[in-house]
């Protein structure tokens, strides 16, 4: 990102007040021949109001200020100057979809390239406030995937291969002050799916401050509204955070236009909580307050003391309507002076110097990928606010899956036909499977076995390998019979088995045997005979077994 009025990154200057514009430009440097770009860019730093508004397409209803110009005229891949005997194909033009993010995606047809130095396209902006902000390059889409793919043309004909990039993100900021530096680090350093991943960002700091409490990062103020009024009056307690002024708000204001009386409608923030340690119901001076996460009404994991003495593990905490805080931040809920977004699919913002979080597709389940987190935190001295996003690589789960399927060549069938059983294994975890058991029996004096297989390997993804008997059925009592296939993986140092992910690795089916039993064998008499008479049975119930090859 780099503007050209400014002729930085760092977008801020005395010209840049409300009502003011500026350009900024995707550039793209020393890459190979371009085939193609898909570029999301997302500026707005936190969940509360912007300074900054992109102007819209002409092309989108409604749009009053639009853009003055397509924003890929001029640039790399501009459909007005496309390379000789080829065109330019625009396929995704997206402002404030939603708002705060900005996609384009553009590509060369005809086996045509483009240079690897240039402007991918330009946006301009409003300035609709004071403050600060950024427009990053997102890096990952909230499911986990790459969001932004530059893709390049090697060899002849080109073949489209995406590359790695550098992303440098750009920053404004249009009132005095310096920014505060934002750091975290996180462990473990490798997660995987479902892991808690734990978050420190106690190194960041207001470099004009650094040596103020919390390193001159500002913490909301929390008051006790004595007179539930909701707004802070003279020698009320303030609990935590700087004095605010008399007069000023407290809570989280309502969404909508109610005029003089909105601070009456204003609410606390239930996750401001307190440990009610005399039982009275109300918070007392002395009690400790906390913030409760999950809104579970007691202090576990992620939870933390906003002030006084520890919590034991599993305390209740309780709240108090009157217990509310001051929304220096505007962004509807108290925080630290520490903002986690998390980039993924739950749809939680966090806050806390040190927090945990578990990545998720959806506010269920968790998922594994790329997902870009940003952190965000106010400076002290001027509510002025900075970000950090790094890219957090989550793994999948380490999974032993093995699945069998079980079929059979006909459900009904009469006695003396034979019965076709196939048998398929299939690798569905994600790991090798070197050492897999299996067992094919069916249940014919308790359970008789059609065979037992040892050391079948499956060692990629999607592997599986395909076992055929043939059951002839001459010798059998009319009835219902079931088959049933398992299989185990072990571990092929001890020969431990390793649990399966999942019940697949056992399948049943059953065929209902019709008609009479062949002339002069009885199963009951050639059961009640002994050994003879089983050795009789399997000279005439036979199975024979052939095996397909291991696919992949």
């Amino acid at each position: 990102m780099w503007s050209p009025d400014v002729r930085s990154s760092n977008i801020t200057g005395p010209s840049l007040t409300p009502g003011a514009r500026f350009t900024a430009r995707v550039n793209v440097t020393g890459a190979g021949p371009l085939l193609a770009f898909d570029v999301t860019l997302n500026y707005n730093i936190t969940v509360g109001p912007n300074v900054l508004q992109a102007l819209c397409l002409s092309s989108t209803t409604g749009c009053t200020d639009p853009q003055p110009a397509d924003p890929l005229t001029g640039g790399l891949f501009d459909p007005a100057n496309p390379p000789a005997g080829c065109t330019i194909v625009q396929v995704k033009s997206e402002i404030d979809i939603p708002a705060g993010q900005i996609r384009y995606s553009a590509s060369v047809s005809q086996g045509c390239t483009v240079s690897g130095t240039g402007t991918l396209f330009s946006i301009v902006f409003k300035v609709t406030g004071t403050g600060a902000t950024s427009i990053d390059i997102a890096q990952a889409t909230n499911q986990g995937k790459p969001a932004t793919t530059i893709v390049e043309g090697v060899g002849i004909p080109p073949a489209a291969t995406s590359v790695p990039y550098q992303p440098v993100s750009a920053y404004f900021w249009n009132v005095a002050g310096t920014p505060p530096v934002p750091a975290f680090d996180y462990k473990p350093p490798n997660p995987l799916q479902g892991d808690q991943v734990q978050f420190n960002a106690t190194k960041s700091f207001d470099p004009e401050n650094p040596l103020a409490p919390n390193n001159g990062i500002q913490i909301e103020p929390i008051v006790y509204d004595t007179n539930n009024n909701q707004v802070y009056d003279s020698g009320e307690p303030v609990i935590v955070g700087a004095t605010p002024a008399v007069g000023t708000p407290l809570g989280s204001p309502q969404p909508y236009d109610c005029g003089r009386f909105c601070p009456m409608f204003n609410k606390p923030d239930p996750h401001v909580a307190f440990n009610d340690t005399n039982g009275n119901h109300i918070w007392d001076p002395g009690e400790t307050i906390a913030y409760d996460s999950s809104l579970d009404h007691k202090f576990d994991s992620g939870d933390f003391v906003i002030t006084g003495a520890t919590v034991p593990a599993n305390a209740i905490l309780s709240g108090d309507p009157l217990l509310t805080f001051v929304d220096t931040h505007a962004n509807n809920f108290w925080d630290n002076g520490y903002l986690w977004l998390w980039g993924d699919g739950s749809t939680i913002v966090s806050t806390g110097n040190v927090t945990s979080h578990v990545f998720q597709s959806s506010p269920t389940v968790s998922s594994s990928g790329l997902f870009s987190v940003k952190l965000v935190v106010f400076d002290s001295d001027t509510s002025l606010p900075n970000r950090l996003v790094q890219v957090v690589r989550v793994g999948p789960n380490i999974v032993f899956d093995v699945s069998v399927f079980l079929e059979l060549s006909k459900p009904i069938l009469n006695v003396g036909e034979k019965l076709g059983v196939t048998v398929t294994l299939s690798n569905r975890g994600n790991q090798h499977i070197d050492v897999a058991h299996m067992n094919v029996s069916y249940d014919l004096n308790t359970l008789t076995s059609i065979d037992q297989l040892r050391g079948i390997s499956l060692i990629t993804y999607g592997a599986h390998e395909q076992f055929n008997y043939t059951i002839d059925t001459s010798s059998l009592s009319p009835r219902t019979y079931t088959v049933t296939a398992q299989a185990v993986i072990v571990n092929a140092t001890t020969q431990e088995i390793i649990p399966n992910f999942s019940s697949d690795n056992v399948r049943s089916q059953s065929f209902l045997l019709q008609g009479s039993q062949a002339p002069g064998i009885s199963l009951p008499i050639l059961i009640a005979a002994g050994v003879g008479a089983l050795i009789a049975v399997w000279a005439v119930v036979y199975v024979i077994r052939s095996r397909r090859p291991a696919e992949t």
